[in-house]
């Protein structure tokens, strides 16, 4: 609420005769009367606060970690025990550094099932804290041969082997990424008498195997389907018929083949390794989500930048190489964006502004406000999370007129604002008012004097 104040003192009209022109009294004595002084006070600014917190850039955060903690994979091999496959077996059976060599880091575990649908579900599970795990898979992988297992169902084996429907708790992880070798020198369901022996029989098709791993993983993402086979199109002397229901689901899942004749199989195994490494999940787990566009990954002091990050997991679409240091660098617990300008909720008075950040007062050289943009403007901005208090007096319009009565003498009126006769006034008789031009500033003192009309 705006007030004023007035004081009405009476003095003898020679109290003001060097401030009036005395020829407006002159022959008019016995008309005069007292006069009149009236003290006012110009409005005062309002005082107002405007507070902000300045943002903050989020918490820096590192985290390193070792290949240990890279991604879980689960493989399934497949392995042909009809009596054909003696030799196989045994070349297979002393592979396994070269069917790990690529991704030895990663939490392995290997299943092994024959491709004779009376046996059971899993010859053995080889992980890789097991302290024998060369022994167990030679074991595994030597089979022996049964000749009641002549009609190789390689595929329907591979989805028993994934489900582990004879066995009280599944061997697969939900969240590995999926492997399955398929060793045979025969194609799926063996032809007999030039057709094949599941005739009538889902998983006469290689969609059997494929339809299912699409149930469980993306195939081709993280899941591949590879084989030792009789590559069709190619030379095998030692082969039965050519894996062409194999080389389908293979195919379809982006996985690779090799042949079945070969006198070794390391180099084949090796080259599976190293696609099934492309492929693993390697995870790193962060302590707390980062903020957007903070994430870099660093590896042996080299950016990365073959990852994605869902939530609070770190996935690596291609992993590092072996043996490598992991550093992962990241900003968490942003609020709000670090600014140099600040929006007030009035308009102020422009040199009224005073600053204090973070309980300290700013020099004024160092703000200033923009008219333009209706905010304060800084140097330099705030330090992160820094109170920032904004006081100044908002620009409210002043009062220029005063009502100082309606018997008033116009011609005998003196004002003075701070003790400066103003020229520029005006009165109106009917309403009383006074009007001062230019409007008197903040808190100014105005004093009008004039003497009264007698009626």
């Amino acid at each position: 609420m705006r007030t004023f104040f007035l004081t009405t003192i009476l003095m003898p009209t020679i109290a003001f005769t060097a401030a009036c022109n005395e020829s407006n009294f002159k022959g008019r004595a016995d008309k005069i009367n007292p006069t009149v002084v009236r003290e006012f006070k110009q409005d005062e600014y309002p005082v107002v606060t405007t507070s902000h917190t300045q943002g903050h850039q989020g918490e820096p955060t590192d985290e390193n970690f070792e290949q240990g903690e890279w991604g879980k994979l689960d493989i399934l091999v497949v392995i042909d025990n009809s009596t054909s496959m003696t030799e196989e077996q045994q070349n297979l059976a002393a592979k396994l550094e070269p069917l790990l060599s690529h991704v030895e880091k990663a939490d392995w575990q290997i299943s092994v099932i024959t491709t004779y649908d009376q046996d059971n579900c899993q010859r053995a599970l080889i992980k890789k804290t097991d302290i024998n795990a060369k022994t167990k898979f030679a074991t595994a992988v030597n089979a022996g041969v049964n000749a009641n297992a002549g009609i190789e169902r390689g595929i329907l084996r591979s989805v028993v082997g994934l489900k582990a429907q004879c066995k009280p708790q599944p061997w697969l992880r939900s969240d590995s990424t999926l492997a399955v070798l398929i060793v045979s020198d025969e194609d799926n369901c063996s032809i007999e008498n030039n057709q094949y022996a599941c005739q009538g029989q889902p998983d006469l098709n290689s969609n059997y195997l494929f339809d299912y791993l699409s149930t469980i993983r993306k195939p081709g993402v993280d899941a591949k389907v590879y084989g030792l086979i009789w590559e069709p199109g190619t030379v095998c002397s030692t082969g039965h018929s050519q894996g062409t229901a194999y080389k389908e689901v293979i195919e379809k899942t982006g996985g690779k083949m090799g042949s079945i004749c070969d006198a070794d199989y390391s180099t084949t195994l090796r080259a599976m390794s190293q696609d099934i490494a492309q492929i693993v999940k390697y995870e790193f787990p962060l302590t707390h989500a980062p903020d957007d566009g903070t994430l870099q990954i660093l590896v042996d002091n080299q950016n990365w930048d073959k990852f994605s990050l869902e939530g609070q997991t770190v996935k690596f679409t291609q992993p590092p190489p072996f043996g490598s240091k992991v550093v992962v660098n990241y900003r968490h617990g942003k609020q709000g964006d670090m600014i140099n300008t600040f929006p007030l909720d009035k308009v102020p008075v422009s040199d009224s502004i005073y600053v204090d950040v973070a309980g300290t007062k700013i020099a004024p050289g160092t703000y200033r406000w923009d008219d333009n943009l209706k905010k304060v403007v800084f140097d330099v901005s705030p330090t992160e999370r820094a109170d920032v208090k904004i006081t100044y007096k908002e620009k409210v319009e002043l009062k220029s007129e005063f009502d100082v009565g309606v018997n008033v003498d116009a011609k005998t009126l003196v004002v003075l604002v701070n003790d400066v006769v103003m020229k520029d006034v005006s009165y109106d008789s009917k309403t009383g008012m006074l009007k001062i031009s230019p409007t008197p500033p903040e808190s100014a003192a105005i004093k009008v004097s004039y003497q009264t009309v007698s009626n």
